[in-house]
């Protein structure tokens, strides 16, 4: 039997991300318009991290607190892991400037290419044990110690939206990918949206849903994008996002969290 690793999986193969073309109000309330997560955006952080939502044209910046949860079988025994990220960037994601020290849940973020391509872009970025996995941890904590000669100015902002959520769907153990595979799950919290990635030893394949999703089904062209029949591992991924937003001297920055929950499967 080939096994990929899950945990690599999540960590550094995944999607891309989806747009929202959801508005907030400057005081960082969210509406309830959750239905525009829809399309297909390539940045790096959607590119190798497991997705994240497009921020409005508007953005100053933009803060991104990620949850990766991956269920794998350890002989016959099944183990959770789940590992935080922190990201920001600001002005631009194509081209962001230098903010100041930035630090989520008290822990530093470096300036850095996290992005395992040719691109130079730095963001902010750190890998940690922040307890984003925890369902009553909903407040994340940003600080940031600004730039005047970028016009970044110092502020310091408790995220208090939850994380959006499902709750953990079953596939069974062993799938046909001459076959196609339906994903069933329950929406938990409140997301603007859900999108769903099929990744393994071939690639990979991303599609994404709406706020309501409750399941999605992969064809068989689509699973074997990614997978290799004959005893393969592969990974299979839901991930809700959520996205909100916060004026600070004039300036708009958007905060996005977002939750991927992620099993494998062997192929025949």
């Amino acid at each position: 039997m080939k096994k990929i690793s899950l945990l690599a999986f999540i960590v550094a193969a995944l999607v891309v991300s989806v747009s929202s073309c959801k508005k907030d109000d400057d005081n960082g309330n969210n509406n309830d318009d959750h239905n525009n997560i829809d399309t297909i955006q390539n940045n790096p952080l959607s590119q190798q991290l497991g997705g994240s939502a497009n921020v409005p044209s508007d953005a100053a910046g933009a803060f991104y607190a990620v949850d990766n949860v991956v269920i794998s079988d350890d002989l016959g025994t099944a183990d959770t892991t789940s590992i935080g990220f922190g990201f920001a960037w600001f002005d631009s994601y194509t081209a962001t400037k230098n903010g100041g020290d930035v630090s989520c849940q008290s822990v530093n973020l470096d300036i850095t290419n996290p992005f395992n391509n040719a691109q130079t872009l730095a963001w902010y970025y750190t890998l940690s044990n922040f307890i984003f996995y925890d369902q009553a941890v909903a407040a994340v904590d940003w600080n940031v110690t600004g730039n005047s000669a970028n016009s970044v100015p110092a502020f310091s902002y408790t995220d208090p939206t939850p994380f959006p959520g499902i709750n953990w769907f079953n596939i069974p153990a062993v799938i046909d990918i001459n076959n196609s595979l339906t994903v069933n799950f329950t929406n938990t919290n409140t997301n603007d949206g859900v999108f769903f990635t099929v990744a393994g030893d071939k690639g990979k394949f991303t599609k994404a849903g709406a706020a309501n999703a409750t399941s999605v089904t992969f064809t068989s062209a689509e699973l074997k994008q990614a997978a290799y029949e004959g005893g393969y591992q592969i990974g299979i991924q839901v991930m809700p996002v959520k996205i909100s937003s916060h004026t600070v001297s004039g300036k708009k920055y958007y905060f996005v969290k977002q939750r991927a929950f992620a099993k494998g499967v062997v192929t025949q």
